[in-house]
């Protein structure tokens, strides 16, 4: 029988069979922590109402945000984050459902990966009462060391106290 060598194994497959956006955030003098961000998404399938209890109406915000370099390539630079939930159906500081801000001290315990995303993920309860309207927008903004301000939003639709649980 011939003879075969294989080579070493791997933990990380070549980049040629992994999507960009999929590519491993690893460290490194050139690495995924140095490439500043340039860019904030947030990722709509794993952004939205958080029902845990299946009571009916959600209980807070599910948020996951990706910064990403001038590349398209997820990043890992420290940095503040503020999320702000708005109701457009009003005016005002009446419009102002909710606002947390986490500091850059914060960053790498709300870094996650997920089969569905990898970014800054937050588990978001409401501060005071649920809101009064389904549809709401989404801010989110991202503070780098160096004073870079970098937004992104999205209009949300929750579930009221009295709708349905989610299944």
């Amino acid at each position: 029988a011939p003879s075969i060598e294989l080579p070493e194994p791997s933990s990380t497959p070549p980049d040629t069979l992994v999507p960009r956006d999929e590519q491993p955030v690893t460290p490194g003098p050139m690495g995924a922590l140095d490439r500043q961000p340039a860019e904030l998404k947030i990722n709509k399938r794993m952004t939205g109402g958080l029902d845990r209890d299946r009571a009916g109406g959600d209980e807070g915000i599910l948020v996951l945000v990706e910064p990403r370099d001038d590349q398209g390539k997820l990043t890992r630079v420290p940095g503040a984050v503020s999320v702000v939930l708005m109701d457009p159906s009003q005016t005002g500081e009446a419009s102002r459902v909710a606002r947390w801000d986490f500091q850059a001290h914060e960053f790498e315990q709300h870094f996650k990966k997920s089969p569905f995303g990898t970014g800054l993920e937050y588990e978001l309860k409401w501060p005071k009462e649920a809101p009064t309207a389904r549809d709401l927008m989404l801010f989110v903004r991202y503070i780098s060391p160096e004073g870079t301000k970098l937004t992104s939003d999205t209009p949300l639709a929750i579930r009221l106290a009295g709708d349905y649980p989610r299944e």
